[in-house]
């Protein structure tokens, strides 16, 4: 590993300030790591070269869009080889108005980064949730990254972060043993 490997990058993009909340409140609980944090419309290509690790996160907007920064970052963020990048996600949606597009938006960028050879941690358990389908579900009980609801289950959103950032350290943690 490189020297950085104890530097992440979060990445966010927020629509009403609940994405960009999240973020630093992840940011607080990653206390062994030094987690730098951008905002998706202040990024480019050159990002993912300069960090082994990355958080990144997203709003789903309306009925399972990407976040206005992240959509237009899309094209170029779709060609990147994250072979040897570690990467774990966060979403925030609304799963009693939006339950077939819930978290669609993390759905999205995990398509990308799995298809693109990222070694993606931070997998999250659907159980607690109630949506009838979304593109970050695995379908074997897991979303593909911690999937929040601000709007419904605001009230579980801090202990959520707080196991769900001691997970991705310790799978941090395991794959530096490697």
């Amino acid at each position: 590993m490189r020297n950085n490997s104890n530097r992440i990058a979060l990445i966010y993009d927020s629509e009403t300030g609940n994405t960009e909340r999240i973020a630093y409140l992840i940011k607080d609980n990653m206390t062994d790591y030094q987690v730098d944090v951008f905002s998706a419309r202040d990024i480019s290509i050159a990002h993912f070269a300069e960090y082994d690790f990355f958080i990144l996160g997203t709003p789903t907007w309306r009925k399972g869009y990407l976040a206005v920064h992240w959509a237009d970052f899309f094209d170029d963020f779709s060609r990147i080889d994250f072979k040897g990048k570690t990467i774990a996600l966060f979403g925030v949606g609304d799963q009693e108005c939006f339950n077939r597009t819930f978290l669609d938006g993390m759905g999205q960028l995990a398509g990308v980064v799995v298809s693109n050879h990222a070694n993606l941690i931070g997998k999250w358990p659907t159980e607690g949730y109630y949506h009838d389908f979304s593109l970050a579900d695995n379908g074997d009980g897991y979303f593909m990254g911690l999937g929040l609801d601000e709007s419904n289950q605001a009230e579980q959103t801090e202990v959520r972060v707080i196991g769900w950032t001691k997970q991705i350290s310790s799978e941090l943690q395991a794959q530096a043993l490697l």
